[in-house]
């Protein structure tokens, strides 16, 4: 049996959006918002170029930023499922983070992942949270787990 995965509703923050629909706009028309950190710096000590959430501090700790951005992503899923549901709703979330690397730890995973499992939504109660470090490659592990989790239904 080939399972189907239906995505009904999608959530982002990313550095060049505050929503799915304005990053995959902002993305297609070629926006970056690559920019030199204020203060970390490459091994070399020139400024490292990377790509900002303009909206939170430079300051945050990354598991404070991490949660931030998430809890962001889904409160804009939350609006659109009450939407289409009409009431409120058990929702698994998967989250799909960063590789563990020096300044992101396993643990520093799991402690986004305890954050998130206590994030209060309209209409949502969270059922769970799993969580994957795959880095780029996240999304599409997590879609394939659920998607052979739900084979046999």
């Amino acid at each position: 049996m080939n399972p189907a995965l239906h995505i009904v509703a999608i959530g982002a923050r990313t550095p060049v959006g505050l929503s799915a629909e304005s990053s995959a706009a902002a993305a297609r028309a070629g926006v970056s918002r690559l920019t030199e950190h204020p203060f970390v710096v490459t091994l070399d000590g020139e400024p490292l170029k990377c790509a900002m959430d303009a909206h939170l501090v430079p300051e945050l700790p990354l598991v404070q930023r991490l949660v931030a951005m998430a809890r962001h992503a889904l409160e804009e899923v939350a609006r659109k499922l009450m939407v289409h549901a009409g009431r409120s709703l058990d929702v698994p979330v998967i989250l799909a983070l960063p590789s563990p690397r020096p300044g992101f730890l396993a643990s520093d995973a799991e402690r986004v992942a305890q954050e998130i499992a206590v994030t209060s939504l309209p209409g949502i109660l969270i059922a769970g949270v799993r969580w994957t470090t795959d880095g780029h490659a996240s999304v599409f592990r997590s879609m394939h787990a659920t998607t052979q989790a739900h084979a046999g239904e």
